[in-house]
């Protein structure tokens, strides 16, 4: 789609946190919790868009902070990525990394990035308290908002934007609770289950322009 910052034969970069990583032990392959929103949105694009002839890699890793991304950057530019898509600011927030430490690890890591040929950034944000959030998920959660603020300022800054997920997950979870009052989108902690993680690649591929709410 033309309107679209996805473009054709773009090399498309998903980059961050635990979030875009996935669980990685057994339990979390066995559940599907490998799988994130990113895994899921390459599937979709590689299945339903083929004519795009993207070429995409996932180089998150669990447990990240910026200071990891900005640490292991050159690795993301090797791929001379043209858009990247990432989460980040949980673990930064946990370790409480100053908030302009953080806001200057990020800048770096996109600026060279930049350099490396990204024409767009896309971060990947909002994420509510859902139906049945534990109080230490939403202690975490409310304690990232601030570093989710300065992400969104910076990556504006350098020409992209962010994708506000709570629009449209909120609801849909609120939807699915109503159902069954023990409904969760949640694995463990602030990590989504496979309903959690497809509802998150909707929202993501709905507000590029891929699929109509």
């Amino acid at each position: 789609m033309n309107s679209s910052p996805v473009q054709p034969n773009d090399r498309v970069l998903f980059e961050g946190d635990s979030l875009t990583d996935g669980l990685k032990n057994n339990y979390g392959r066995q559940m599907g919790w490998d799988k994130t929103w990113a895994h899921r949105m390459d599937e979709w694009l590689f299945t339903h868009r083929p004519e795009l002839n993207l070429e995409c890699k996932n180089l998150a890793v669990g447990g990240n902070s910026t200071r990891n991304l900005l640490a292991r950057v050159e690795a993301s530019a090797a791929f001379k990525p043209t858009v990247v898509l990432f989460t980040i600011g949980t673990n930064d927030a946990l370790i409480g990394l100053p908030l302009d430490e953080f806001r200057a690890n990020l800048t770096a890591w996109c600026d060279r990035l930049q350099a490396a040929g990204c024409r767009t950034f896309i971060h990947v944000g909002g994420f509510p308290p859902c139906p049945n959030v534990d109080a230490e998920t939403r202690a975490i959660l409310e304690r990232g908002q601030p570093y989710d603020a300065i992400t969104k300022a910076v990556v504006e800054a350098s020409g992209g934007f962010q994708i506000d997920v709570a629009p449209s997950l909120l609801p849909r979870a609120e939807a699915l609770e109503r159902k069954w009052s023990h409904h969760t989108v949640y694995s463990s902690g602030v990590h989504y289950n496979a309903l959690g993680n497809e509802l998150i690649a909707g929202a993501v591929l709905t507000h590029l322009g891929f699929w109509k709410p």
